[in-house]
């Protein structure tokens, strides 16, 4: 052996860290984290979780959490029902192919949210949440409103008019209240159904939430209607 090499450490190269001038889109209350491995900057909440990390090729936002609350608010944003129907317009292709605005103002939900990545049910892709009483959810475009209750849940669906088919949404919550009538048409922006006792689950089924979203379509959070640097768009309502 060449004694010449004896010793010798071999150091393999590592990432470079950008440079502060290409960090990523500031969002508040959550930290920008060099991740070295996979050479990117992520954003970690207050409770160091990784929760999104930034494209910078593509110059936005993804989402890698799966669950997504209060403490998340940065990686949310406002648009008014107007903005919330144009990019209903904008994205809808068919009833396997479409997003809209997150319909709760986040920021009035006093006392918390949660909103999490469900199972799939018969093609259909469920969203399970925790809500504070009062939440009040918007109509994410204009819909024609179909109220459903039970013994144990309140239904609401929503079809979206002036699109074939007209399939949007369902929203169904423990314990609700209709504020729109039955088989009435409705514009973007309009209260439908509000959280009456948040202490009430869904169904059994879904111990731990009192409140499910489904689409008529499967897939993550980019079902929901994103802002051109990544952000989940909510309804600010009227």
């Amino acid at each position: 052996m060449d004694s010449s090499v004896v010793g010798t450490v071999v150091r393999l190269p590592t990432p470079e860290r950008p440079t502060p001038e290409i960090k990523p889109l500031d969002l508040p209350g959550l930290d920008e984290v060099w991740n070295s491995r996979n050479a990117r900057w992520e954003y970690a909440d207050v409770d160091g979780q990784s929760v999104a990390y930034w494209d910078a090729e593509k110059q936005r936002i993804e989402i890698t959490a799966t669950t997504l609350t209060e403490k998340h608010l940065g990686l949310f944003a406002p648009v008014s029902p107007q903005e919330a129907q144009k990019v209903f317009n904008e994205n809808f292709i068919d009833e396997n192919n479409f997003k809209f605005a997150f319909p709760f103002d986040v920021k009035s939900l006093a006392g918390g949210f949660e909103v999490t990545l469900g199972e799939t049910i018969k093609g259909r892709s469920m969203f399970l949440l925790k809500l504070p009483n009062g939440a009040i959810s918007f109509a994410p475009a204009k819909a024609r409103v179909i109220n459903l209750e039970n013994p144990y849940e309140t239904i609401l669906t929503l079809h979206a008019e002036d699109v074939e088919p007209n399939i949007l949404y369902g929203l169904t919550m423990g314990k609700g209240a209709f504020l729109a009538g039955h088989d009435t048409r409705v514009p973007a922006g309009t209260p439908v159904m509000k959280m009456v006792d948040s202490s009430v689950e869904m169904t059994s089924r879904y111990p731990g939430y009192n409140c499910g979203m489904a689409s008529s379509h499967d897939t993550d959070f980019n079902f929901l209607a994103r802002s051109k640097d990544g952000r989940i768009l909510y309804i600010t309502g009227k």
